[in-house]
């Protein structure tokens, strides 16, 4: 560059001498290395690594650490912390309906596990099924899902306590969203009726009455304690473009427990079959009262009357102090983020870990009758976790409108690039952005960084330094 300027300079009458020559290149890489560094934003990390884990995540209490076990054991890719909701999701059913606590909290509750297809996700139903069927008790497994409300009151009605494994769920969410099924909508309607009569009745919508029997009554259509568990599996993408601003504010969204696996591609292994450990089948069983009950199946069946008997379990003094402070720390959350719409999704945290406290102190024994502290504790550290991670999730990833939407499609892809970004050569090659006209793109691209969700920087390589864009914290940029 130097011996350019000379030459150029020698043209110039006077010309300047080299050492102001020297000057001015050595100000101006100055100023260029001092643009590539200065005010640049810290490059945007998924809200799980903005958090630390609580610990013990991954120790589940009780048998359902060897649940836990057994389902590493036979994934032929470890899903570590997928698997601790596979042994929640088996407690979840097999104490449905017949336990609950003095606060009236039963153990139903619903459960996604998000990753990238195919990293494991199915092993949700492999394992479930095969402790189920091995324990005698695979009348407590449902269909892959409902095509109505009429469907969830029948399949009550012949299994009052049943898990349902649905896959590819947010594909299944989408279809009904966008297709606007009315039918699928109110399958969904009474799945959210469902989670809050636990410990009450369920009751259809009345039909006409015209050419009814006469000996068939209201009540033989009534579901008593209702004991629905739900495993949802989905890859992110097809989950957060399904969920909008309406399944978080009706409450579809925060009766889930939302489990997204961050880890990177890994190779399957081919694992032999095994079979479950006989302590978690006899657990499964004395949980249902499988050879107290001769007849299990036909109780099982039994819908229109209530459970044999409930039993009773009391949380200590302890417990509940430690449950009343938890509920004053989810209300300063909700208050933090009132104006985001997004505090909704910690209204039913505290009801979700109580619940889980039920599952996880008859882990411990199924004698047990007291919940104390520190069972409460890790629930309460488990779902809130995943409660907040899911609240900084929807923050960055559900979108009001098409135009939010497509926003956030594209800021997504980056998000995915990492530090390296998105170069300008790139937009014209990747198909999230070619099937944007080019003045929709940039405009796009101009709002995105307006809000500080994109910064467009010079990254040095080998050869010449290239501008790309690149996914930053928008919280850098908020003013006090």
């Amino acid at each position: 560059v130097l011996w350019i300027l000379k030459q150029v300079n020698d043209t110039y009458v006077p010309p300047l001498d080299d050492e102001e020559i020297r000057t001015i290149i050595d100000s101006l890489f100055t100023i260029d290395n001092r643009k590539l560094t200065e005010n640049l934003a810290p490059v945007w990390k998924k809200p799980q690594e903005n958090f630390t884990q609580p610990d013990g995540i991954l120790e589940p209490p009780g048998i359902l650490s060897k649940v836990w076990e057994y389902a590493e054991q036979v994934a032929r890719t470890p899903q570590p912390y997928l698997s601790v909701q596979i042994a929640l999701a088996l407690g979840s059913v097999l104490c449905s309906r017949l336990y609950k606590t003095d606060i009236d909290n039963f153990s139903s509750l619903f459960f996604l596990n998000v990753a990238k297809s195919g990293q494991g996700k199915e092993n949700s139903k492999k394992v479930i099924e095969k402790i189920l069927h091995e324990a005698g008790l695979e009348d407590m497994l449902a269909g892959s899902g409902y095509t109505s409300s009429g469907a969830v009151f029948s399949t009550l009605a012949r299994k009052p306590s049943h898990i349902v494994i649905i896959d590819e769920f947010g594909k299944r969410m989408e279809q009904i969203v966008d297709n606007d099924e009315h039918v699928a909508q109110s399958a969904m309607r009474i799945l959210m009726e469902s989670w809050g009569r636990c410990d009450g009745v369920l009751r259809p919508d009345q039909y006409s009455e015209f050419n009814r029997s006469k000996e068939w009554g209201d009540e033989d259509r009534n579901i008593y304690y209702p004991g629905i568990t739900l495993m949802g599996m989905t890859v992110p993408k097809n989950f957060y473009d399904a969920i909008s601003n309406n399944q978080v504010q009706d409450g579809f969204l925060n009766r889930f427990i939302v489990a997204e696996s961050t880890q990177a591609r890994v190779p399957s292994k081919l694992k032999p079959s095994v079979d479950p450990h006989h302590t978690i089948l006899s657990w499964a069983q004395d949980l249902r009262g499988y050879h107290q009950y001769p007849d299990w199946k036909s109780m099982n069946h039994n819908a229109q009357t209530r459970p044999p008997e409930l039993t009773t379990l009391q949380f200590d003094a302890a417990a509940l102090e430690h449950l009343e402070d938890f509920e004053r720390t989810l209300v300063k959350k909700q208050s933090d983020i009132e104006n985001t719409g997004l505090e909704v999704l910690y209204s039913r945290t505290r009801e979700k870990a109580m619940r889980l406290a039920l599952i996880c102190t008859l882990a411990q024994g199924v004698e047990r009758k007291i919940i104390d502290l520190p069972t409460v504790e890790w629930c309460c550290n488990y779902v809130n976790y995943y409660d907040t991670v899911l609240v900084e999730m929807c923050r960055e990833r559900v979108a009001s409108s098409r135009g939010e939407k497509s926003m956030m499609e594209v800021l997504s892809f980056i998000r995915e690039q990492g530090e390296k970004g998105v170069s300008k050569r790139d937009l014209d090659r990747h198909s999230v952005f070619r099937s944007f006209p080019k003045r929709q793109l940039n405009e796009i691209l101009e709002r995105l960084q307006n809000s500080g969700d994109i910064q467009e920087r010079k990254q040095r390589g080998r050869g010449r330094p290239k501008l790309s864009f690149i996914a930053t914290e928008r919280s850098y940029f908020d003013e006090d």
